[in-house]
C-alpha cells in the first residue's frame, strides 16, 4: 500500500509491529517518545479498518495531549487560540488537505472555548 503519510509515524508504526520500540535514545527523543505512544495503541491501531488513518489520528491525539499539558494562559488579558490538525497528502493529481481537529480560544479568566464549528461550515 502506498503511504504519503508522515516518515516519523509510519518508522514508528514499524517499530512498533515488529516489537522494535527499544529503551528511549537520547539522541532521538521525538522518535522514541512517537514509537512509545503507537506502541500502547498498537492493537486498536491494526484492528482499524483503515490502519494508517487509525495510525495518523493516534499520532495527533498523543501529540494534542502532550501540547495541552504546556498551555499556559497568563500572560495578561489577551487570548491564546490552539489551532491543530491532520495535514492530508494527496498523490497527484490531487492537491494536500488539512484537516482541522481543534480550534480554541483561552484565556486566563475563562474556559477554553471550541471555535472548530464556525471551520466547518
Amino acid at each position: 500500500n502506498h503511504s504519503t503519510a508522515c516518515g516519523a509515524v509510519l518508522a514508528a508504526f514499524d517499530a512498533a509491529k515488529k516489537g522494535a520500540v527499544g529503551e528511549h535514545d537520547p539522541n532521538d527523543m521525538q522518535q522514541s517518545w512517537l514509537k512509545a505512544k503507537v506502541s500502547q495503541q498498537l492493537d486498536a491501531i491494526t484492528a482499524a479498518a483503515d490502519p494508517i488513518a487509525a495510525l495518523t489520528l493516534t499520532a495527533y491525539e498523543s501529540i494534542k495531549a502532550e501540547l495541552l499539558t504546556i498551555v499556559n494562559t497568563n500572560f495578561g488579558s489577551g487570548k491564546l487560540v490552539l489551532i491543530g490538525g491532520v495535514q492530508i497528502n494527496m498523490p497527484p493529481p490531487y492537491e494536500d488537505h488539512f484537516m482541522p481537529l481543534i480550534f480554541d480560544a483561552c484565556s486566563a479568566t475563562s474556559n477554553p472555548v471550541d471555535m472548530l464549528p464556525t471551520l466547518l461550515l
